[in-house]
């Protein structure tokens, strides 16, 4: 192999590495873009919370499940975004639905519990039959879901505690980005006695909730999937140019030796 074959084929492994850089880095990009939710219908969807019992194999459907539930955000996609808007009676409450975990999720629903009974607030109630409560037609939103009383069945399951869910919920798989308007939420039931609700602890009814608990909010609409601090990508592209710039430089100097050398 002559000299000059033998730098062309140094050169050819660096346009080669470059180009493998390129194509990672658009990988990268790509996936570091946030969902992007399909449009609400207009139709509002429903909202049915199951009560079962599971022991193993065996599956006990709950009646008599008094259930209240109250609307605390407004749920709306612009430009394939889904933002939610805290609803007038929970305007106040300090809560951060972008990217919430599951111990946020129960810390906010205690805070909105908290603000229920502060408000004396009265909510769409549903009772269980044959171990479903259906609330029937729902508009989009987030929802807090209460424990109000238990009767027959179950007074024999302990009481649940507020939790939130969404209607509708998003539905992504298989590359689309939908939304499920008919929502099953399943609480875990616990065997017991079932004991009226206890009144919000202290710390639940600040309006400010402990930085460790909940994420601060400074607006009332947020971008659920969208972090507006994320440069990732831009760090990314910078990378490749220098990148790609290096190998021009390198490029040159090994043609330049080459012909030097001839």
């Amino acid at each position: 192999m002559t000299k000059e074959k033998s730098m062309n084929k140094r050169i050819s492994i660096v346009l080669s590495l470059v180009l493998m850089l390129l194509a990672a880095a658009k990988l990268s990009a790509f996936a570091a873009e946030p969902v992007q939710m399909a449009d609400l219908r207009e139709e509002e969807g429903t909202l049915t919370v199951e009560t079962k019992y599971t022991d193993e194999d065996n599956v006990t459907h709950i009646s008599g499940t008094e259930l209240a539930i109250f609307k605390v955000a407004d749920l709306t996609v612009k430009n394939g975004d889904a933002r939610y808007t805290l609803t007038e009676d929970f305007k106040d409450v300090d809560v951060d639905f972008n990217g919430m975990t599951t111990e946020e999720s129960i810390v906010a629903a205690n805070l909105f519990y908290a603000k229920v009974t502060e408000k004396n607030l009265k909510g769409q109630k549903a009772v269980s039959e044959d171990g479903y409560a259906a609330f029937g037609r729902v508009s989009h939103g987030m929802y807090l879901v209460i424990q109000t009383g238990a009767k027959g069945q179950a007074e024999n399951y302990t009481g649940l505690d507020p939790y939130l869910v969404m209607a509708p919920q998003p539905m992504v798989e298989m590359g689309t980005n939908d939304w499920e308007y008919d929502v099953l939420s399943i609480p875990k039931m616990v065997l017991g006695t079932y004991e009226p609700p206890d009144e919000p602890k202290e710390e639940d009814k600040k309006d400010q909730p402990k930085k460790d608990k909940v994420k601060s909010v400074h607006e009332q609409e947020r971008v659920k999937g969208t972090n507006t601090g994320d440069y990732t990508n831009v760090y990314i592209w910078v990378a490749v140019v220098l990148i790609a710039l290096s190998a021009l430089v390198i490029t040159h100097i090994l043609r330049r030796r080459s012909r030097d050398k001839n």
